[in-house]
């Protein structure tokens, strides 16, 4: 499961991580229930997190599993303050290759 930039995390108003609204469950939320279908039956729930102060590695372990389209990032409260995805890592290993050549 790959979560792309488009993918929506969704919070309660607490400011706590629900769940994400991947592409592929809003298709298939769309195809099975039409426009009235709940999005908390469509999104990616039980999203692992990482406290905002975590090495990066702990995020990628996570992702490497494959269970979750991204990682939450979370503050000292356990509000969500971001989320990683398996690109921002790429994205972070090609820049730290560029600035070592």
């Amino acid at each position: 499961m790959t979560m792309h930039r488009s993918d929506i995390p969704i919070v309660d108003d607490g400011g706590r991580l629900r769940g994400v609204l991947t592409r592929s469950g809003l298709v298939a939320g769309l195809q099975q229930r039409g426009g009235q279908a709940p999005v908390i039956e469509a999104m990616v729930m039980n999203i692992p997190m990482v406290r905002d102060h975590e090495k990066l590695i702990k995020a990628l372990e996570h992702l490497k599993r494959g269970a979750a389209p991204a990682v939450g990032v979370v503050d000292a409260k356990g509000d969500l303050v971001g989320y990683v995805i398996i690109e921002n890592i790429g994205e972070l290993m090609l820049l730290r290759s560029a600035v070592a050549s």
